[in-house]
C-alpha cells in the first residue's frame, strides 16, 4: 500500500548506492552526461562535457573529469587521427553503478504493480 513516501525511500537508497561509488551530485552529473552518449553509441569528448556550462564552469567540469578518473568510473581513449582528442568512456565499474540503479528502478515499478 502507498504510503506517500516511497519517493524517499527511492531517492534514500539511490543516495546510498552512489555513496557507495563515492559519487557526490556534481559527479553524478557529469557520469550521466558520459553514460547518455555511451547509450547512444555516440563519443562524447572532454571538450564537449568541458563545453556544458550549464552544469558547472569549465573549470569546475574539468575537475570532476580528473575526479571520475581518479575514482575509476571513466577513462580517457585518444582519437586515433587526432591525438589532441580524447573520448570519456565509462569504465566497467561505472556500468556497475548504473545497472544497480537501474535496479532499483525496475525493483521500484515492480513493486508498483503489485
Amino acid at each position: 500500500m502507498a504510503t506517500r513516501f516511497e519517493y524517499l525511500d527511492f531517492i534514500n537508497a539511490r543516495d546510498r548506492i552512489n555513496q557507495k561509488y563515492d559519487v557526490d551530485l556534481k559527479s553524478c552529473i557529469l557520469l550521466r552526461a558520459v553514460l547518455q552518449a555511451y547509450s547512444t553509441d555516440q563519443l562524447v569528448t572532454v571538450s564537449d562535457v568541458i563545453m556544458l556550462k550549464h552544469i558547472a564552469s569549465p573549470v569546475t567540469l574539468h575537475t570532476g573529469i580528473k575526479e571520475l578518473i581518479n575514482k575509476k568510473l571513466i577513462t580517457t581513449k585518444s582519437d586515433p587521427k587526432d591525438g589532441r582528442i580524447k573520448y570519456l568512456i565509462p569504465t566497467a565499474r561505472a556500468l556497475k553503478l548504473y545497472r544497480e540503479l537501474s535496479d532499483l528502478v525496475i525493483g521500484s515499478a515492480i513493486t508498483e504493480e503489485a
